[in-house]
C-alpha cells in the first residue's frame, strides 16, 4: 500500500533558507524528473480507457457517489497521481488505486484524505482508479510519468521510498514485523521529514550525512483496566543518506518500562526496533 502524503506548497521548506539545520551540501543531482509531462485534459466517463500522463476531471451529481475509469501503462515504470478537491478542501476526496489481477481489493494507495503518490506499475497492466466523496463536488486527478511537481514537492524535498523491518520484545517475547513499503518526505536541509501517517518530525544533524534525535520520557498515567501504571521510554531516531547514490538508511529503536500500581500486572520491560532501507525517488 502507498499513502498519499500532503505533497505541495514547500511543506517542509519553510525556515530553512536562512538558518539550514541539517544537510547543507547542494543535493540536487538526486533529484527525479522536475517538471509534469504534457497532459491529456480529459473529462470523467464512467469505465474510461485512459493512458498515464492524462488529467481526469469530474463533478459528482446527486446520485452516486463514486467514479472508476481504467489505465493503462505502456512500460514498467513509477507513476504519480493526485488528487485535487475544486472546493480547496481535502476532506471528502478519496482515491482508490487497484490492480485487477489480484485477487485482494487493497488499493495501491492508501484511500486517505491526502493529496499525492507515487507507486510502481507493470507494462501491459490495467489498474482501476476510484474517487469516492461523501458530500458531492468537483475534483481533478492527475495520472503521470513520476515527477516532482505531480508530488507537489518543495524545493530541498525529497520523496523517499522505504522498505521498513523490526521487532519487538516484550517479556522475552520476540514479534517480528511484517516487512511493509512506507513512503516519507524528506527535507535533509531542514533536518525534517513527513512519515507515511504524515506526521511531521524535526530532527538534528548528528554528522555530515545523519540526522536523528534522542529522547527520554518519564511519567505516570492511568489505565481503565490496569489502573495508575508508572513509565519510562527512551528512543533513539536517525536516517543517513549516501550523496552518492541517494540511498538512505534509518533506525528507531526504542525501550520502554511500565511499573504498575496493582502488582496483580506484571512490570512490562519492551525493546523496539524499526529499520528502514529506501531510495530517493523524486
Amino acid at each position: 500500500m502507498f499513502m498519499f502524503m500532503v505533497a505541495g506548497c514547500d511543506l517542509l521548506d519553510s525556515g530553512g533558507e536562512d538558518s539550514p539545520q541539517g544537510i547543507t551540501e547542494d543535493l540536487s543531482h538526486l533529484k527525479g524528473p522536475n517538471g509534469e509531462p504534457d497532459l491529456s485534459n480529459l473529462g470523467f466517463v464512467d469505465g474510461r480507457v485512459i493512458l498515464i500522463n492524462s488529467q481526469i476531471s469530474g463533478t459528482f451529481g446527486s446520485i452516486g457517489n463514486a467514479h472508476t475509469f481504467i489505465f493503462r501503462s505502456l512500460d514498467s515504470q513509477l507513476v504519480s497521481i493526485s488528487i485535487k478537491d475544486k472546493s480547496g478542501s481535502r476532506e471528502h476526496i478519496k482515491v482508490y488505486v487497484r490492480d485487477p489481477a489480484l485477487d485482494d481489493d487493497e488499493s495501491m494507495v492508501s484511500p486517505s484524505t491526502l493529496t499525492a503518490s507515487t507507486f510502481p506499475v507493470t507494462a501491459g497492466q490495467t489498474y482501476e482508479v476510484s474517487v469516492f466523496t461523501d458530500n458531492g463536488g468537483s475534483y481533478t486527478v492527475t495520472l503521470a510519468d513520476a515527477n516532482r511537481e505531480t508530488m507537489g514537492l518543495g524545493s530541498h524535498e525529497f520523496y523517499v521510498s522505504f522498505v521498513r523491518t523490526g521487532e519487538r520484545q516484550c517479556n522475552g517475547r520476540t514479534t517480528t514485523y511484517q516487512a511493509a513499503n512506507l513512503n516519507f518526505i524528506f527535507n535533509f536541509r531542514n533536518a525534517s521529514f513527513l512519515d507515511n501517517l504524515n506526521q511531521p518530525a524535526r530532527l538534528e544533524l548528528i554528522d555530515q550525512y545523519t540526522i536523528g534525535q534522542s529522547r527520554s520520557v518519564s511519567g505516570k498515567n492511568n489505565s481503565s483496566i490496569k489502573g495508575s501504571y508508572e513509565y519510562t521510554d527512551t528512543s533513539n531516531h536517525w536516517f543517513s543518506l549516501n550523496p552518492t547514490t541517494g540511498n538512505v538508511s534509518g533506525e528507531l529503536s526504542q525501550e520502554r518500562t511500565t511499573n504498575y500500581d496493582d502488582r496483580n500486572f506484571e512490570t512490562q520491560a519492551c525493546i523496539f526496533s524499526t529499520r528502514f532501507e529506501g531510495q530517493i525517488i523524486l
